[in-house]
């Protein structure tokens, strides 16, 4: 087994098959991830690897856990499972739990995981989550060109086999990606990264997967149940945002955390990938200041 593979790991729970990264050996996850534990959660469409250079900018620092959400990249889930935030956050706990990790030092989390992150903070009493840190947390409706975009392709019908096996030849053959990833507020121009989201979403499990995610994700019984005082917040949120626009979220964040942390950085949707030095740099100081900063 290489240095790379030791770091790896499908672990099965009842419904799903998760494919998890750790930054050092598995054996030194175990020792350590109780204390310094640092869990990534991407956002729809995403996967593990956009959160590679965050990650590895944390490994000298702290245990850090990446894994693909269910349907989407090298994760798999059994064929009746919805991929709601409730389920997914019962599965991700028994994932946690076969893992012994009983406290999460922080999320780090993108867009629609940052709404899973906070319904696995509000549904778990078992596994404390100390602190999430939401880029562009998708809290609000998708915006109007996202959702005529998209929106017709959420039914059973677009989501059954046939219809997403020709979604995805449609998508292989034109450039809705480019149009989508430009269309985020983003000035994502490696053509690494973007060649990444191509590839998943040329992969009919992973197009199918962030559909139906999408199509049973509901922000508002997450946010009424939301407990902001046992879970500290810190919101990073681009300026240039199209998808999920600043202002909105600032009506979501008074009303809803009230004593969050809010930054404000001159991006747009995905941060992550375009910020990926600033966003370590600014998680870094949050987890590492003593003081009561949130």
């Amino acid at each position: 087994m290489t240095k790379e593979q030791s770091k790896n790991r499908w672990i099965q729970t009842e419904n799903v098959k998760w494919f998890c990264l750790t930054s050092n050996s598995w054996q030194e996850f175990e020792a350590k991830s109780n204390n310094e534990l640092v869990l990534f959660l991407h956002g729809t469409g995403g996967s593990y690897e956009c959160w590679d250079e965050i990650a590895k900018g944390l490994n000298h620092s702290f245990v850090t856990l990446c894994l693909d959400l269910p349907g989407h990249g090298k994760s798999e889930n059994n064929k009746t499972f919805k991929l709601s935030l409730r389920n997914i956050a019962l599965e991700l706990s028994q994932l946690l739990k076969l893992l012994n990790i009983k406290k999460l030092k922080t999320i780090v989390s993108h867009s629609a995981g940052t709404t899973l992150a906070i319904e696995l903070s509000n549904c778990n009493k078992q596994i404390e989550v100390e602190k999430i840190i939401g880029i562009n947390p998708s809290l609000v409706p998708p915006p109007f060109h996202f959702t005529m975009a998209l929106s017709p392709l959420i039914s059973p019908f677009i989501t059954s086999e046939t219809s997403v096996s020709w979604l995805s030849k449609m998508i292989n053959n034109s450039t809705i990606i480019e149009k989508l990833l430009d269309s985020t507020g983003s000035n994502l121009k490696d053509p690494i990264k973007r060649d990444r989201y191509a590839r998943l979403f040329n992969n009919k499990k992973h197009l199918k997967g962030a559909l139906n995610f999408m199509a049973e994700t509901d922000v508002m019984s997450v946010l009424q149940n939301v407990h902001s005082a046992k879970t500290k917040f810190f919101f990073i949120i681009g300026a240039k945002d199209t998808w999920v626009r600043p202002e909105n979220l600032k009506n979501i964040f008074s009303k809803y955390f009230p004593q969050a942390k809010i930054l404000e950085l001159d991006g747009g949707h995905l941060l992550n990938e375009t910020h990926s030095k600033e966003l370590c740099k600014l998680i870094l100081q949050e987890l590492t200041y003593r003081g009561n900063s949130i």
